[in-house]
């Protein structure tokens, strides 16, 4: 059960990258829309600006920016994602996804936000 709790939370960071990508690039198109976080901010800070941004963001981003040609993310079409096979894990699961419908991103929930503003210079 521990191994397949491992790998179950392999797939789920899978997404979570992605996801993020997703959103942070929508907000960047979209900034006058949607409030922005000063880079200068202490990072506990800056990391709970974003997280709170990106949440009161979702219910636009669900719904589409066709203005900035950003389709809606509810449900989310993925062509094509692969997951690849980890080394260190005691079970390895290589996996691969095409023509993915991810469903009720509406009703994410994000829980904390890390950035590391030094490593972004």
């Amino acid at each position: 059960a521990k191994a397949a709790t491992r790998s179950t939370s392999n797939m789920a960071a899978a997404f979570r990258i992605p996801l993020l990508l997703l959103l942070v690039a929508a907000l960047a198109r979209a900034a006058p829309r949607f409030k922005s976080c000063k880079r200068s901010l202490p990072t506990a800070k800056l990391n709970e600006c974003v997280r709170d941004s990106l949440q009161k963001a979702i219910p636009e981003l669900v719904k589409g920016l066709p203005e900035y040609g950003f389709p809606t993310i509810d449900p989310l079409r993925v062509n094509s994602l692969e997951v690849p096979k980890g080394s260190n894990n005691a079970v390895s699961v290589e996996i691969s996804f095409k023509n993915l419908d991810i469903l009720g991103l509406r009703n994410a929930k994000i829980k904390s936000v890390d950035i590391d503003v030094e490593g972004y210079k």
